[in-house]
């Protein structure tokens, strides 16, 4: 009887420190991120938020480190709706979020939300336009591979030869989309 409550005491404590380790890694990542001016920016980064942005005015620019590059990420309101842009230091777009009026959104995205997120009494939604790359070889045994990378160079999937393997960011995101 010690024994079974000695192991179920080291497996609660693996969990906690698996969980703490979890929260300190994402409350160092959220330290990273620095609030910034336009003026801080370089100069293909501010001329792309003044693209996005039009004339609306600039909310508030941050900068954080991800995959060993630097990110931007700007937002600024259109009327009464919030949008975000995030680039990479050479200005190349890497996301960009809209927010859009329901009426805007198509009937089968309104119905699957409903359907996903039953008994919710107000919906809001986001558009979101994210900006990968695919590549593509033909293997000398006629196999064909390829890769899915994100312009920061982060390998997001990979499949080939037969075989399907997944970066660990695309497999959450399966991961996450079973669960839903």
């Amino acid at each position: 009887m010690k024994r079974s409550w000695m192991w179920l005491s080291l497996i609660g404590l693996g969990v906690l420190g698996g969980l703490t380790f979890v929260w300190a890694e994402e409350k160092k990542g959220e330290e990273k991120e620095q609030k910034v001016t336009i003026e801080q920016v370089p100069a293909k980064v501010k001329a792309a938020i003044h693209k996005y942005a039009g004339s609306n005015a600039i909310k508030e620019i941050s900068k954080e480190a991800k995959h060993g590059t630097d990110i931007y990420e700007a937002s600024w309101m259109v009327g009464e709706m919030k949008q975000e842009v995030e680039l990479a230091a050479d200005g190349s777009l890497l996301e960009l979020e809209e927010k859009v009026d329901a009426a805007d959104v198509p009937e089968a995205v309104q119905k699957a939300a409903a359907k996903a997120l039953e008994g919710a009494t107000k919906i809001t939604y986001v558009r979101k336009t994210i900006v990968m790359y695919e590549a593509r070889t033909k293997a000398d045994d006629g196999k064909k591979r390829e890769v899915l990378i994100q312009p920061t160079g982060k390998l997001v999937h990979k499949e080939g030869a037969g075989k399907k393997e997944e970066h660990k960011a695309g497999k959450e995101k399966k991961d996450t989309e079973k669960k839903d």
